[in-house]
């Protein structure tokens, strides 16, 4: 079971390569889509999670971790061939549709099987650890791709983006070999009559623990705040006279710090706490979109916008962690699930909005992840974890 670690660890890092990800908003306005409808697409993928997040957790639970993941790869696999000939919003709207679903497959699964191969062994205390490191793997590539990526199209040229195209469907396809490899991890299955009852269960989950909402609410808030600003960051340091090497660098240095943070975020939890950590990064973050719309200075502002994508980053695994304490294995991916679902709704009224001004002004998106944060710090304050853990016994 101990070498699903590393399979997993592999297989997601090239599901992550993202050879493009340094430019990718300057090429969906290559392709000829305005800002409002890049943020429209996030919409479009919002609104597919929001159908396929639970289906998909409860597949997970029917028919195993394994199968799950093979499936969302096969589909990430034609979103990355079918995006390499898309040249107008609509094709793009499909793109997004298949990839959202593919990543459907692996919320709440890949946290599954990685709990439950600890499980297998007898080490699940060393979830959060694990699970940083798993975490740090969507991350290994992209310490040096999209900076690969921003050097093959500092020109910005249509030619040059296939190139980046090419690369991101051929990590795909090795993704996928990598995954069949894995092996399922024991966890309890029933009859079908028993697994009609998984999805009420997890929901029971989620009631009997109010702070699970509350975490949830937090982490979706300071997220969505953070996606704003990956999707404004590119168009403005670029008005701003930063090259496109200069924001494969941003990417790059988004990747070392946030592989660094997940990788040891065992350790950072056992001298700050979690508690404590998603506190302060929450308060990093409120001041740097201070920065973020009130400077001009290029320095600043490329600062500014790397300190709050990556801390997003560092939240991940955490919240992951926090959850998986207090879920029953048989409905471990469902209730995960559920929470995504959760996710989906907060996201589409709030990037709706972000689409709307940024019509206006390109920073005005930074503005609603100030208030997002502000929401998290004062609204949903994150509780220490011994108190969660009391209070969910």
């Amino acid at each position: 079971m101990l070498r699903n670690l590393r399979l997993l660890f592999w297989g997601r890092a090239f599901l992550e390569t993202k050879a493009l990800a340094a430019v990718m908003v300057l090429f969906y306005q290559t392709r000829g889509l305005k800002m409002d409808q890049i943020f429209y697409l996030t919409i479009v993928w919002s609104l597919t999670a929001l159908v396929c997040e639970v289906p998909s957790g409860y597949l997970s639970d029917v028919i195993g971790r394994k199968k799950t993941m093979l499936i969302g790869t096969v589909l990430f696999m034609v979103s990355q061939v079918h995006r390499m000939y898309a040249t107008d919003y609509w094709e793009f709207v499909f793109q997004f549709i298949l990839m959202s679903a593919a990543f459907s497959c692996f919320s709440g699964t890949e946290e599954a099987m990685l709990y439950e191969s600890l499980s297998a062994v007898g080490r699940e205390e060393e979830m959060l650890a694990q699970n940083g490191k798993q975490s740090a793997a969507k991350q290994i590539f992209k310490t040096f791709t999209p900076l690969m990526g921003a050097f093959v199209a500092s020109d910005l040229t249509e030619a040059q983006y296939c190139i980046l195209l090419w690369v991101d469907v051929v990590t795909a396809f090795v993704a996928f070999g990598i995954f069949i490899f894995l092996t399922e991890p024991p966890h309890v299955k029933r009859v079908l009559e028993e697994e009609i009852g998984i999805f009420a269960e997890s929901v029971k989950t989620i009631r009997e623990n109010p702070w699970m909402l509350r975490i949830s609410v937090n982490k979706i808030l300071v997220f969505t705040g953070a996606f704003f600003t990956w999707r404004v960051y590119q168009p403005i340091l670029s008005e701003h006279g930063v090259s496109a090497i200069w924001l494969g660098i941003f990417y790059f240095l988004s990747s070392v710090f946030g592989f660094l943070g997940t990788w040891y975020l065992g350790a950072i939890e056992k001298r700050f706490g979690m508690a404590s950590f998603m506190t302060w990064t929450t308060i990093g973050s409120v001041l740097m979109y201070i920065i973020g719309f009130v400077s001009s200075i290029p320095i600043l502002l490329f600062v500014a916008y790397l300190v709050i994508i990556t801390t997003s980053i560092l939240r991940e695994p955490a919240f992951s962690h926090l959850v998986n304490q207090h879920v029953d294995s048989k409905s471990r991916a469902t209730t995960l699930s559920n929470l995504n679902m959760l996710k989906s709704i907060v996201d589409i009224p709030l990037i709706f909005l972000a689409a709307i001004v940024s019509t206006m002004d390109l920073r005005y998106p930074l503005v609603i992840g100030f208030v997002l944060c502000l929401l998290a710090l004062i609204v949903f304050p994150i509780r220490e974890q011994k108190k969660l853990v009391e209070a969910a016994s």
